[in-house]
């Protein structure tokens, strides 16, 4: 007998199946998970997805921070791994196994240990106490049989959406029916056949629907009492509110149980067509890419800060580090007393580095501290106990943070009471002389990028000293720094040399190169549609005139217009010829849509602008002559000659040609009708199959608008329903509020007669009661006399 002993390494066919699984039947059905794996459990199937398939799982590099903050928790709460995990933001396994290799790195760091001599690493023949948060196996080419059986067992059970009691309900309920319709059939034979078998009565404890009418009330006999049914009546009505609102019935009914299943099976048609639709392979694909560590653990692109000084700014510094240099080495010592050293910032040579927290790695101290306390001694042995280090305190959660790293002078702001920027050049003095004042602290201001390496102090602060003094002493004061420079100019030795200055020649600006101007895009836009529109009306004037008027053209040129008979003279027969090469060379260039494809012809020689405009001067002087002979005709007179032209000339089908109609025969005549009656057809078939395909076309767009226009009338034609019942009910309430009105004060005088006539009664009864208790009371005193 095979034992098989469920656990062991995960394999990819396992992974996926558990990911459907999951995605099927939730995270609390591990059981029925698990029924899908041969070789798992249901704790190894719930332990593999919280510890490795959970996309919430963090797979990336350990930060320091984690580190830090791993290590603190650790000391706080030991073993507690399911309890850092969230706090951290990872599983209890890698807190473990993270923690044990910082331990391992504090105490061996002096030692070099290869990955072949991990104490973790699993030798040949060991057996993985952890497998379900170790990546999957791939699978092999060949599977054995009890995988392949496993895989299609899978397969069939997670597509199966309806599930074992929907269909075991539906076979149980399907044999309800046939043996209720066997019963019936075999009744019905006995009966047929005579023999009448009575119903048995079987004892029920209920109440037997059948025959009994469940929770029925008798009514009384005789009337009904309404005497304050009126009253009520009228005070529900003068209080108003929603009781004489009218009610639909489907508000008042229950909702309908067969509706609602069979809502609920569309929606879970749709669900599956969209799972399907959604597909579920390229999705767990992706699931699988963003879980491989492979993918998470490459490093991102490094990305640096621009540069804080340009290119530019540091082809200026060398140039003036060139010239300083060159200047030191050729000059003599009068130079060198107006030059001072400029290969040392003097601001940066004074400045102090800010002090930065000092020690290691505090991360591999802080695990040697606790890998040593691990290690210690019980305080009932006795000896002397190792002092130990920590981050910091345990006022929280997290560590106390570190030190700040060092500043960069370049970008941030010195704080108050720092050293303050001082000028190299400046001597402190009591005196007023320009170069002799204390500079004043720049605490609190930003350090500008470039130093400044004024050392002789010729750019004094001048705007900063004379802030906030009066005018006069600001006039004294600039007075007395000119005073103190004209008296250090005096006291310059005089010159040994004469120094000429020599001004270079300096090109004159029309040869200075002008940089090429950038056109702004959208300018350029604009120019170029300018262009093509001027050069399309430039196009458009050298067409004829009928392609410029877009007058309609003819399918086919008739080339017998050029040799027409009705030709008078040589002229008319130029003009038609010139007309009819007009004509073919449109027909070739610019073809008229579905007219047969014209043969290509060599395009006409174009005419100079000025014989083009001398011609059409030459036709206005004519068209002007011919009015001035006889007046136009009128445009109606136009169109009914055009008319009359067009019905007097017939296409023939047998002269395949035009003809007049005057000089056809019967059966020309007929044939040139039948001819246009087909091809009246033929556009009428085809107009309709245009038409039936935007009728079509439009069903399509605008069903759901016709849908919803034929739900609104109905809805609107009941909304007017209710209101014309309402409008009759407010008739006739108004109805009987007028004969109310006409009838009240009968009534109230009726009642004022009946109220005083109960009143006299009253009186008369009191009267009666009081004469009746005085007798009683003259009664009982006579007859205690007489007891006495």
């Amino acid at each position: 007998m095979r034992i098989l002993i469920k656990g062991g390494v995960w394999k990819n066919t396992e992974d996926e199946i558990l990911k459907a699984a999951v995605m099927k039947y939730g995270k609390n059905q591990w059981s029925r998970i698990s029924s899908l794996l041969v070789r798992k459990s249901a704790k190894q199937c719930k332990a593999r997805w919280h510890e490795w398939l959970d996309p919430s799982i963090k797979k990336t590099e350990w930060s320091r921070e984690e580190e830090e903050k791993l290590l603190h928790l650790a000391k706080l709460m030991p073993t507690q791994w399911r309890t850092i995990a969230p706090i951290i933001g990872r599983t209890a396994a890698q807190c473990l196994e993270h923690y044990e290799r910082l331990l391992d790195q504090a105490t061996r760091k002096d030692q070099e240990l290869s990955a072949t001599d991990d104490p973790r690493r699993l030798r040949p023949g060991e057996i993985d106490p952890n497998p379900e948060s170790k990546p999957a196996r791939p699978d092999p080419v060949d599977m054995d049989e009890d995988e392949k059986e496993m895989l299609s067992e899978a397969r069939a059970r997670l597509a199966n959406t309806r599930g074992k009691k929907a269909k075991r309900k539906a076979r149980e309920k399907q044999l309800e029916e046939s043996r209720r319709l066997a019963a019936l059939q075999k009744r019905r034979e006995l009966k047929a056949a005579g023999i009448e078998l009575g119903t048995r009565k079987g004892r029920s404890r209920g109440i037997d629907y059948n025959t009994e009418i469940p929770f029925q009330k008798v009514p009384p006999a005789g009337f009904f009492d309404v005497t304050g049914e009126d009253a009520a009546a009228e005070a529900a009505v003068n209080q108003g509110g929603d009781k004489f609102k009218s009610i639909l019935k489907s508000r008042l009914d229950a909702p309908n149980r067969d509706a609602a299943e069979a809502k609920a099976r569309k929606a879970d048609a749709e669900k599956i067509k969209r799972r399907r639709e959604e597909a579920m392979p390229e999705a767990i694909a992706q699931l699988n890419k963003l879980n491989d560590p492979m993918a998470v653990s490459k490093r991102a692109k490094l990305m640096l800060p621009p540069p804080q000084v340009g290119d530019r700014e540091l082809e200026e510094v060398v140039k003036a580090s060139a010239s300083s240099l060159g200047l030191d080495d050729e000059g003599s010592d009068s130079t060198r007393l107006l030059i001072n050293t400029y290969e040392q910032t003097p601001s940066h040579a004074a400045m102090r580095t800010p002090r930065v927290g000092g020690g290691g790695d505090t991360v591999l101290e802080e695990a040697a501290a606790q890998a040593a306390m691990l290690a210690r001694h019980t305080p009932l042995q006795g000896g002397e106990s190792l002092p130990l280090h920590s981050l910091g305190d345990f006022g929280g959660a997290t560590p106390r943070p570190a030190a700040s790293q060092t500043p960069n002078a370049l970008s941030t702001a010195r704080s108050p009471g720092a050293t303050p920027l001082q000028r190299a050049a400046a001597t402190p003095s009591r005196g007023s002389s320009a170069g002799g004042f204390t500079p004043r602290s720049e605490a609190g201001t930003a350090m500008s990028a470039t130093p400044s390496r004024d050392a002789l102090a010729i750019n004094g602060e001048m705007d900063a000293s004379l802030e906030g003094l009066p005018m006069n002493a600001q006039r004294r004061l600039q007075k007395e720094r000119k005073m103190a420079l004209m008296s250090q100019l005096s006291s310059l030795p005089a010159p040994q040399n004469e120094y000429k200055i020599v001004m270079p020649e300096m090109p004159p600006d029309d040869e200075a190169e002008e940089e090429p101007y950038e056109e702004d895009a959208l300018d350029a836009a604009a120019r170029e549609q300018a262009e093509r529109e001027r050069l399309h009306a430039a196009e458009m004037a050298k067409r004829s005139s009928a392609l410029q008027a877009e007058l309609p053209r003819p399918l086919v040129v008739n080339r017998e217009m050029a040799s027409a008979a009705g030709a008078e003279n040589e002229a008319d027969a130029l003009v038609r010829d010139e007309m009819v090469k007009m004509l073919e060379a449109d027909a070739s260039t610019f073809p008229v849509k579905g007219a047969p494809e014209a043969r290509k012809r060599k395009p006409l020689r174009p005419l100079p602008a000025e014989r083009l405009e001398e011609a059409r001067a030459l036709l206005a002087a004519e068209v002007a002559a011919m009015e001035a002979e006889a007046p136009p005709p009128l445009a109606a007179a136009v169109a009914a000659a055009r008319e009359a032209a067009a019905a007097a000339v017939v296409y023939v089908p047998a002269r395949q040609g035009f003809a007049p109609l005057a000089e056809c025969s019967g059966e020309e005549a007929v044939g040139a009708a039948q001819q246009q009656l087909q091809l009246v057809k033929n556009y009428m078939a085809k107009d309709a199959k245009k038409a039936a395909k935007m009728e079509k076309k439009l069903d399509v767009l605008l069903g759901g608008y016709k849908k919803r226009a034929s739900a609104l009338s109905a809805e609107l034609q009941e909304k007017h329903q209710v209101l014309l019942d309402k409008l009759i009910e407010l008739s006739c309430f108004k109805a009987l509020q007028g004969h109310e009105t006409i009838a009240l004060p009968q009534r109230l005088s009726d009642m004022q007669a009946l109220v005083e006539a109960q009143k006299q009664r009253e009186a008369a009864l009191q009267a009666k009661y009081s004469e009746l208790s005085r007798t009683k009371r003259t009664l009982e005193e006579q007859a205690a006399a007489r007891e006495r």
